[in-house]
């Protein structure tokens, strides 16, 4: 037994040793708290475009942890990481995401990241976690082909008319249709109809055509562009877009009020202004925008005279010979006129509603020579020769006879107009986490030529004792000169009208770091058009409506943090109602209704992969289709009598009532690489077109017309695209841009019956150079580039140089050329700028700018015979025009 001694002893010891463990264990703990590397932090706010505290904002931060936050009542957020790289997206119902790529956080340090939400909206195709949160360049996260034009290129470019704005980007190209003025948009190597435009996010009509005449909108109303091509386009309704998307963007809200009124003149005294003011009170939001632009040209008060050749086989060649109809100013000038109005109430942070009027009115007033085309130098007879001998020179300009002048030949007393109002609005609101839009819009196009004034002007004139010949030939008969009597013409009008209406639904919904969207997209186009010549109405399209109803689910999906599936999955359906024509065993023609309903599924698949936050690669697939427009299958045959300007023969037109769609296959590989400063973007497309609709022109032995038109699915067309593109611009010092696009568009699979004797347009197994929808030829370039420099002085002093070249096989039907244009502004004062500028600086290949047939580029043509050349008429650019600007900005 111990004693008590010997037990207090061994109680001491056993604390002593306690306490020893203790103490060691603590040191042991202190040491491995010591050796702990600290945390890192990363911390921020998170606020809308006005500066508002977005609350409940969910910060999704991925890397070698993955944590999830959330923005308090103030927008503020704060969340401890290991140090390491990470990958952050913030999401609040109501807005888009935004993400940011690669931020690197270091152990005991505070990284701060500022987040700016944009509210999610169908107006814009940049949607769908596409929306950076650095301060770098934007670099493409997306799948589709990406280009934008932004407000600020909108208002350097020396020229305010849209069709050059449009084609400074890669891989839009506009294609000028023959002797008339008329331009129509193509991307990526295919045709207008194939290519789908937007304004501020809803389709325009196609109309009777199925494209979209592109010179009728007011330059000013357009503050941006946006162009996705290639299967990664995943708009709601990207599924009908074989070409690709092409979307307007006019004025946008803004929280703080600004102002700008713009006065402007050129060298041929063309007029412009414009006014733009937008701002907020309270909860609501404003944007206000009209104004005036013209554009003459050349012809702009000039005395040409118009003559009836003798045989337009000799039309610029020597030797020709014709008679005068008539002589008189042959101005035929360009006007555009726009509206805005925009009111936007915002009942929250994340619900709002908006509502807005887009009005476009343009035409030629009078017509004059802007449908003109230019005969060459021409010696003017008494009368013509052979059978035409009873169609002499107007008396009153016989001063000429037997004098060499050039010829042209154009319509007085007929007007041009285009009349475009739009109704549209938004509702956006946030369930959850997740966003609800709903779009709706409607409106109309009409589109007039008015000729009943060439009743006014005589077409030729007769000695008294063939006055007959006016009766035969259709003209009516005017006043007796002399001894001989006026053959008046025979007034030529067109009418089409285009009622538009569609609704666009989408549910967006993030989960982590992805993101899924269900949509349902309608939209309708009621069309009708119709041709008189003198007493003959010819409907061309009869009361025809085409109904698009498309579902789709498109998402983002994180695979990784640093690779993302993306897809868009269409269910389109087309309802066409119109009218059908048979001919009866007695020859008679007996009209029904056409009904018919066509569904298609496709889908559009992406991988983009980022390595790092400055490069992306991306790899698609998908396919789409192309539904035929309205004069294609509605309505009955029709006769087309010849034109001074065009065809001179006369033609009958059938209808295919049960043409095919069109459909495409597309695979797209590219890569974007944030690099000097700015980005570098190449992007490679391989294009499939199956059923190609091309026009059968069979000439016929028939006393009433020369031809038989009618529309076919015979060929396919395969397209491969290259686009190379690097953009540098910074506020201030030395900015540059340069786009180079090669294409190659060929169409296979035409028959060799599909020819007649003559040879023509399109080419089997040759480049895309054949008969566009709207008349004239649709040239593909082999080659096309865009490039420029400026520099931004501290002081807001601005100087750009830019060049457009386009390559063999333009739209112009010319050898290579290159248009040079410059622009120089100069602040005033802080509100004040003055801006001169240039367009065709060195005035490269202009002409006569009416359009000069048989002396174009000689296009490569096919009949049963074998290739041969078919000449195409000559297209003039716009000649070197000077313009003095004033721009005064709040």
């Amino acid at each position: 037994m111990l004693d008590s001694a010997h037990y207090s002893e061994c109680i001491m010891r056993a604390l002593r040793f306690t306490l020893g463990l203790i103490v060691v264990s603590l040191c042991s703990v202190a040491m491995a708290v010591a050796q702990a590397p600290a945390p890192a932090t990363l911390t921020g706010s998170v606020r809308d475009l006005n500066g508002v505290p977005v609350a409940g904002a969910t910060i999704d931060v991925s890397g070698s942890v993955h944590r999830v936050a959330a923005s308090d009542a103030t927008g503020t957020f704060s969340v401890s990481l290991p140090a390491g790289i990470y990958r952050v997206i913030v999401s609040k119902g109501g807005f888009l995401p935004a993400e940011t790529q690669q931020i690197a956080l270091v152990e005991g340090q505070t990284v701060p990241l500022n987040v700016t939400l944009t509210p999610a909206s169908l107006s814009s195709l940049r949607t769908i976690a596409r929306v950076t949160v650095g301060a770098q360049s934007s670099i493409n996260t997306g799948a589709a082909t990406q280009s934008y034009l932004s407000q600020a290129q909108v208002a350097n470019m020396p020229e305010p008319q849209i069709n050059l704005l449009l084609q400074t980007l890669p891989g839009v190209s506009i294609q000028h249709l023959s002797s008339s003025p008329n331009t129509t948009i193509s991307l990526d190597g295919t045709q207008p109809y194939e290519t789908q435009v937007l304004l501020d996010g809803h389709p325009l009509s196609g109309g009777t055509y199925g494209a979209w005449l592109s010179q009728y909108f007011n330059p000013y109303l357009l503050q941006g562009a946006e162009v996705e091509t290639g299967p990664g386009n995943t708009t709601p309704f990207a599924g009908s877009a074989v070409g690709g998307t092409v979307n307007l963007l006019t004025a946008s809200f803004t929280s703080q009020p600004t102002a700008e009124l713009i006065v402007g003149s050129d060298s041929y005294l063309s007029q412009y202004s414009n006014f733009l003011a937008t701002g907020k009170f309270g909860r609501l939001s404003y944007v206000l925008d009209a104004g005036y632009d013209s554009l003459n040209g050349p012809f702009y008060n000039n005395y040409t005279c118009i003559v009836a050749p003798q045989s337009t086989a000799n039309d610029n060649k020597p030797g020709a010979t014709g008679i005068i109809q008539y002589c008189g100013n042959s101005t035929g000038s360009l006007y555009n006129k726009g509206e805005i109005f925009k009111l936007k109430y915002d009942f929250s942070p994340v619900t709002s509603f908006w509502v807005g009027f887009v009005g476009a009115q343009g035409g030629f007033l009078p017509q004059g020579s802007s449908y003109a085309n230019y005969l060459g130098v021409t010696t003017i007879v008494p009368c013509l020769s052979g059978s035409k001998s009873y169609e002499c020179t107007n008396p009153s300009f016989g001063q000429y006879t037997g004098q060499q002048i050039n010829a042209y030949t154009w319509y007085p007393g007929s007007n041009v107009h285009n009349n475009m109002p739009l109704f549209e609005g938004e509702f956006r609101t946030s369930i959850g986490d997740n966003t609800l839009l709903i779009r709706p819009y409607a409106g109309d196009i009409g589109r007039y030529i008015d000729g009943a004034g060439e009743a006014d002007y005589p077409i030729y004139f007769v000695p008294n004792a063939d006055v007959a010949e006016c009766a035969k030939n259709g003209y009516g008969t005017g006043p007796v000169t002399g001894a001989y009597t006026a053959c008046m013409d025979t007034p030529y009008s067109t009418f089409e009208f285009d009622k538009l209406y569609g609704s666009t639904f989408s549910f967006i919904h993030p989960f982590g770091a992805s993101v899924i969207s269900l949509n349902y997209d309608f939209h309708g186009d009621n069309t009708n058009a119709y041709v008189q010549e003198g007493a003959v109405h010819s409907p061309e399209v009869p009361n025809t409506t085409a109904r698009y109803s498309t579902v789709s689910l498109t998402g983002d999906v994180a695979v990784a943090s640093n690779l993302d599936f993306q897809f868009g999955l269409y269910d389109d359906m087309w309802h066409l109602i119109g009218e059908q024509s048979y001919t009866t065993t007695s020859g008679g023609v007996t009209t029904t209704g056409l009904d018919r309903d066509v569904t298609r599924f496709d889908p559009h698949l992406a991988l983009v992969y980022r390595p790092t936050g400055n490069v992306s690669y991306r790899l698609s697939y998908g396919t789409s289709e192309t539904f035929p427009f309205a004069s294609q299958v509605s309505g009955a045959a029709y006769l087309t009598l010849p034109s001074g300007t065009g065809n001179p023969y006369t033609t009958f037109t059938e209808k295919n009532p049960y043409l095919d769609p069109e459909t495409s296959s597309e695979v797209d590989i590219g890569a974007d690489d944030r690099l000097g400063g700015g980005v570098l973007s190449l992007d490679i497309e391989s294009l499939t077109i199956n059923n190609v609709f091309e026009t059968l022109e069979t000439p016929v032995t028939n006393p009433t017309y020369s031809y038989v038109i009618e529309p076919l699915n015979v060929a396919h067309l395969d397209g491969l695209l290259g686009i190379l593109k690097y953009v540098y611009a910074p506020n201030v010092g030395l900015g540059y841009q340069a786009s180079v696009t090669m294409t190659r568009s060929i169409v296979n699979g035409l028959p060799h019956s599909f020819y007649g004797a003559a040879y023509a347009l399109p080419a089997d197994g040759q480049q895309q150079c054949g008969i566009a929808t709207l008349g004239g030829t649709l040239c593909i370039p082999y080659l096309k580039a865009f490039g420029g420099i400026n520099y931004t002085w501290p002081t807001r002093d601005f100087l750009s140089i830019s060049t457009d070249f386009e390559g063999k096989n333009n739209p112009y039907d010319q050898p290579p050329f290159a248009l040079v244009y410059a622009t120089f502004r100069h602040p005033v004062t802080r509100t004040l700028d003055v801006q001169v500028s240039v367009d065709n600086l060195l005035n490269t290949n202009n002409f006569y700018d009416a359009p000069m047939p048989n002396v174009g580029v000689p296009l490569v043509g096919e009949n049963k015979y074998g290739l041969g050349s078919v000449v195409s008429p000559l297209i003039a650019a716009e000649p070197r025009t000077f313009r003095l600007q004033l721009r005064w900005h709040y």
